[in-house]
């Protein structure tokens, strides 16, 4: 009898840290998207004639924003070079322009759920472009994206991939919002 019990506590004991893998992480915040990404929603053959030579990420004041889950400094940073990435990338502004613009990116919500299997995320963030103290372009851009379980058996992991793929999103809806409303 002893030792069924003894088997019954070491199978549990083994069973609990395996059930807990499910709430770890492993990947990191990559919000760059990718270069189809940028080609499909951005028309490079249509640049805005700015150089852009500063990009500013930072949250909203506390009390004027929703939810932000994760490392909140890790997720500031990684936006802001990557949103810098993806400005390079797209082709969209002219390299050469003298009319020198600044972008400012105030994160407002980047919402999940603490349990899901889908995990769904939401972002909401605002943009502003300025040329010397003039605003160019103003705007609140949401996004939604969510990661399904087939894509990984751990909930951190599906839970960090739906935050990266929301402000991907979220920075393809800028630049492609930005490009009409520029050009204009």
């Amino acid at each position: 009898m002893s030792v069924f019990l003894n088997v019954r506590k070491l199978l549990l004991m083994g069973l609990i840290p395996f059930a807990m893998t499910g709430c770890i992480a492993t990947k990191s915040y990559d919000f760059k998207p990718s270069a189809r990404t940028l080609e499909h929603n951005i028309d490079s053959n249509k640049q805005l004639p700015y150089r852009v030579i500063e990009v500013k990420t930072a949250l909203a004041p506390e009390d004027a924003r929703g939810d932000i889950d994760g490392a909140k400094a890790a997720i500031v940073e990684n936006m802001r070079n990557n949103l810098d990435d993806a400005i390079v990338s797209s082709g969209l502004f002219d390299l050469n322009s003298d009319n020198d613009i600044k972008i400012s990116v105030t994160i407002f919500k980047i919402d999940t759920p603490m349990m899901s299997t889908s995990f769904p995320a939401d972002m909401s963030a605002e943009y502003k472009v300025t040329l010397k103290d003039k605003v160019l372009y103003k705007k609140t851009i949401t996004s939604v994206a969510e990661t399904e379980m087939s894509f990984s058996f751990l909930g951190g992991t599906r839970q960090m991939e739906s935050v990266n793929r929301t402000v991907r999103k979220n920075i393809v809806n800028f630049l492609s919002d930005a490009q009409k409303e520029l050009a204009k």
